[in-house]
């Protein structure tokens, strides 16, 4: 038959934190089992007072504390193994006597008359206790510790050398979900590598790969959260979070993984001629040769690249004029200046003007028609005047005789951007056809013939 310990209730807060000894050269052991407890609505748990290595007990007086703001012992249970003497006494102390919220409980188990000790091992009671609705996850101590030396004594009256060991009640909540705080990916941002709650830290990593620690433009990050359950906290089978996917999870941690939309596009914010081009000497009237130019853009992800499809202009035209030193390149409404050129005069074409080949004549001048400039510039003002005469060195008949004619000359606004190459004349002198008129012959006088 189940028979009670006496319970004797004071109002006397007593906390202690740690393992109390008894006695030196400890042979037994009383212990208060630590227990783990999830909270709920109503936290209810046991807490288990075990005698280890039994050396024969006749008396136990001990103490059991706890934080009086946390927990509430609400019920006591001796099991049927719990050995008391026959003629021994066990009673619970009336309650009203004692204030139960006080955070102490005094275990008094004798007294033996008959002189039998309480024998084996096992557990003397348990104590039921309720806790706060307000406690939070953590851990707690239930303690264990006596007020004098003799407080357990054998059926000869010496104190049993004993260690009291107290209990942690470890409290911890289920997590089912968690509101997790991770910031989008924006272009240029700094990448969020950690999280909190709850219940919970956690550590994010991205991918791919982000250098510079920023997010680049026009791309879609995966991150990967790892949380890790704090003190008093676990992770639930069914723990679950809005968009995230949940994997490798246990009761400490959890892997949860999220791709994000892309970052927006990058923006050009300027460019630079990092090359110049090859040729940088030019005439008049030319137009930029963009071989070996190289262009780069810069963009506001702090990335680079060079590009190609590049506008060129020039500040007084479609062309490069004389004198100028420089042209511009446009990319995406963006501009830079190739500089050090230089630009001089065109030399401009002539054809069309001829001598007029003829027979001999017997002097060297000749005759010039025709002549026409090529390679003005569109919308230049440029005249040439051509000479319409010319000379030979001598006025003898020969072919391709080179003619010597005044040079030909340019005029009108645009006229100082330009020379003109004067081209080779020549002509054709044929010679001319023996005729009467061309001898000085007088006949002579009518005479009657004398023979002479």
């Amino acid at each position: 038959m189940k028979r009670l310990c006496a319970l004797v209730l004071a109002i006397v807060m007593v906390m202690s934190v740690a393992s109390f000894e008894v006695f030196a050269d400890v042979k037994q052991t009383i212990t208060a089992k630590s227990v783990a407890v999830e909270i709920v609505d109503e936290t209810i748990f046991d807490v288990e007072i075990n005698l280890e290595d039994n050396q024969g007990i006749n008396l136990i007086s001990m103490n059991v504390s706890w934080d009086k703001d946390k927990f509430t012992i609400i019920g006591t249970e001796f099991p049927d193994e719990v050995i008391i003497p026959d003629n021994g006494t066990a009673n619970v102390t009336d309650p009203e006597e004692y204030d139960i919220d006080s955070g102490l409980l005094v275990l008094s188990l004798g007294s033996d008359i008959a002189k039998k000790n309480y024998t084996g091992d096992g557990t003397l009671c348990t104590l039921k206790f309720k806790a706060a609705e307000t406690i939070e996850p953590g851990a707690y101590n239930i303690n264990l510790s006596v007020d004098y030396d003799d407080a357990i004594t054998n059926v000869s009256g010496n104190a049993v050398p004993t260690e009291l060991k107290n209990a942690t009640i470890t409290l911890y909540s289920i997590l089912n979900s968690a509101d997790i705080s991770l910031a989008a990916p924006t272009k240029n941002g700094t990448p969020q590598t950690t999280v909190t709650g709850t219940g919970y830290t956690g550590n994010v990593s991205w991918s791919p790969v982000i250098t510079n620690n920023k997010f680049a433009a026009n791309m879609a990050y995966t991150a990967e959260v790892v949380l890790n359950a704090t003190t008093g906290y676990q992770f639930g089978e069914n723990f679950a979070v809005d968009g995230y996917t949940v994997s490798n999870k246990d009761a400490s941690s959890v892997t949860l993984t999220k791709t994000f939309a892309k970052t927006e596009d990058k923006v050009i914010t300027g460019i630079v001629v990092t090359t110049a081009p090859t040729k940088t000497a030019y005439e008049h009237g030319d137009t930029l040769n963009t071989a070996g130019m190289v262009v780069t853009a810069s963009y506001d992800d702090d990335s680079s690249a060079a590009v190609t499809d590049y506008t060129v202009s020039y500040s007084n035209g479609n062309y490069l004029k004389k004198g100028d030193t420089t042209a511009k390149v446009t990319f995406d409404g963006k501009e830079a200046t190739v500089t050090d050129l230089t630009v001089g005069t065109k030399k401009l074409t002539v054809t069309g003007l001829t001598a007029t080949n003829r027979t001999y004549n017997g002097t060297n001048s000749v005759v010039l028609t025709g002549g026409e400039i090529s390679d003005v510039a569109e919308g230049e003002n440029v005249t040439a005047t051509f000479p319409t005469s010319g000379t030979v060195a001598d006025a003898n008949a020969e072919t391709g005789k080179a003619v010597t004619y005044a040079p030909i000359t340019l005029s009108g606004a645009d006229a100082d951007n330009y020379t003109v190459e004067q081209p080779t004349i020549t002509v054709d002198i044929s010679k001319a056809e023996l005729t009467a008129d061309m001898f000085d012959i007088t006949a002579p006088e009518d005479k009657t013939y004398d023979g002479n």
